[in-house]
């Protein structure tokens, strides 16, 4: 009889223990099926955010087309300054055409080079404004 009674505790410890581990495992997968669920939702998110991104691209690519051709089919000469060094940044070939000056040339000059009507502190203050 004892060792009956024995084995009955073991069991009841067994199914205890069973039942405890049946517990744990659907805590497991609910918290599986959340954190699953909230990646589906950033890995959404982010296929939004790589769209969207995308687009801007697109678009950004097509201004900058459009700036790049106007910039250089101009008829007029445009030139960019960095204000803080009065180095030519940018310009266009017909900039260089207007002023007789090869591209390798123009490439070297200042805003003081080719504009003579101011003196260099005119054209710095003029920069500045």
């Amino acid at each position: 009889m004892a060792e009956l009674t024995a084995r009955v505790r073991s069991l009841i410890k067994v199914k205890a223990y069973n039942d405890l581990l049946g517990n744990y495992r659907k805590e497991l997968e609910s918290e599986v099926i959340t954190r699953t669920d909230k990646l589906k939702q950033s890995m959404e998110k982010l296929r939004q955010e790589n769209t969207e991104r995308k687009r801007i691209e697109a678009v950004l690519l097509e201004a900058e087309t459009r700036y790049r051709l106007l910039f250089e089919r101009s008829p007029d000469g445009i030139v960019i300054v960095d204000p803080a060094t009065a180095r030519l940044l940018e310009f266009n070939e017909s900039a260089c055409r207007q002023l007789g000056y090869s591209h390798d040339e123009f490439a070297n000059l200042s805003i003081y080079d080719i504009d003579a009507d101011e003196t260099p502190e005119g054209t710095r203050a003029r920069i500045s404004k």
